[in-house]
């Protein structure tokens, strides 16, 4: 199958297909009907990096692998956008490996791209505010980006919001309110929700 694939693509590179083959420890003589869930996995990735494309689109690429291959899989592709700058469009629900290298994210629900944001940007300047509804509606955040519907009297006193570094060291003195850092898999649910 690999030396099919050779010959579509003349930027093949066959360092980077034997390598990876060893590291992930995939053998070269066994039918892929015969291999595992992930190594079949690990050999769909292998094809998709070995060419050295420009623009690399990935669809859940590690859902089946285990917490040693989604990091072992997650190292390469930093390499290969360090060394090659391919810019890849990775999309999945393990929002854990995102934080580990993603640049820019961008949350879809229902089809539609509900926010977009370099992650650092992001995670440095969103917070999850509590307080009466009163304090809320005097804050002037940055951008609000989820104010929950009134539907019970917890949702009215939270609001999901950026602020400035400036805006943030000052709500952290306050003490009629409640800031809270969220992690992306919380944000992306706040957002979504």
């Amino acid at each position: 199958m690999l030396a099919y694939f050779r010959h579509l693509y003349p930027r093949w590179n066959d360092g980077k297909v034997h390598a990876l083959m060893q590291a992930w420890e995939l053998p070269f003589d066994k039918a892929i009907s015969k291999l595992s869930v992930g190594q079949k996995q690990r050999l769909s990735i292998i094809r998709a990096l070995a060419h050295e494309p420009e623009l690399l689109i990935l669809d859940e690429p590690v859902s089946s692998l285990d917490p040693a291959g989604r990091r072992a899989f997650l190292c390469e592709l930093i390499d290969n956008v360090i060394e090659k700058q391919t810019t890849i469009v990775f999309s999945t629900h393990i929002l854990s490996d995102l934080e580990r290298v993603a640049m820019d994210v961008a949350f879809l629900n229902q089809g539609r791209i509900t926010h977009q944001q370099a992650l650092d940007e992001m995670m440095d300047s969103t917070v999850r505010v509590s307080a009466r509804p009163e304090v809320l509606n005097q804050l002037q955040p940055v951008k609000t980006l989820h104010r929950p519907a009134q539907k019970n009297s917890a949702d009215k006193h939270k609001m999901l919001a950026q602020f400035s570094e400036e805006q943030l060291h000052q709500l952290q003195e306050r003490q009629d309110l409640r800031l809270e850092k969220l992690g992306l898999e919380d944000l992306f649910i706040e957002m979504t929700e």
